[in-house]
């Protein structure tokens, strides 16, 4: 059927007719009131007006869908905008965290480094006491601690050990 003749159809379709003459469109019967519709009905057979009322709620009931129809597309767009985003979000915080374990691994080497340096620094010096004991990093950066009898003339030495 080509659009022209399903619209001249549904045109017709559209309208409710009661013998000869045609009591409401589609677009009346929708809109009017409970009580106009009642008041109208009061004058047409028991089964006329059944199916104008059965017509009435077919017609709210396929707007009612349409709506829900449309809402849930809506939804549906911006959950999947949201879900993109969300994605996108997911990927940022990857490559941060892919970024940050790159620069830990750089700080870890250059810890590793220090540690090495300080170690080669501390067998050459008179703090190394030959029994395997290595001066850290950390013990040579130590700050001067004071003696408990208030003499803290050996600071430096107190600095290497």
């Amino acid at each position: 059927m080509t659009d022209d003749k399903k619209e001249k159809y549904f045109s017709q379709q559209s309208k409710i007719q009661s013998g000869q003459s045609v009591i409401f469109s589609d677009e009346e019967l929708l809109n009017l009131s409970v009580r106009d519709l009642n008041r109208h009905l009061r004058s047409l057979s028991p089964e006329e007006s059944r199916r104008l009322k059965q017509r009435r709620r077919t017609l709210k009931n396929r707007g009612y869908a349409a709506s829900c129809r449309i809402k849930r597309l809506t939804q549906k767009d911006e959950l999947d905008i949201e879900r993109i985003q969300l994605q996108n979000e997911v990927d940022r915080v990857t490559q941060e965290n892919q970024r940050m374990k790159l620069e830990l691994e750089a700080f870890q080497k250059k810890f590793h480094d220090l540690e090495q340096f300080a170690k080669s620094i501390g067998k050459g010096s008179s703090s190394y006491t030959g029994d395997g004991n290595v001066p850290t990093l950390l013990q040579v950066m130590r700050p001067p601690t004071t003696q408990q009898n208030g003499d803290s003339a050996n600071t430096e030495s107190n600095m290497i050990s």
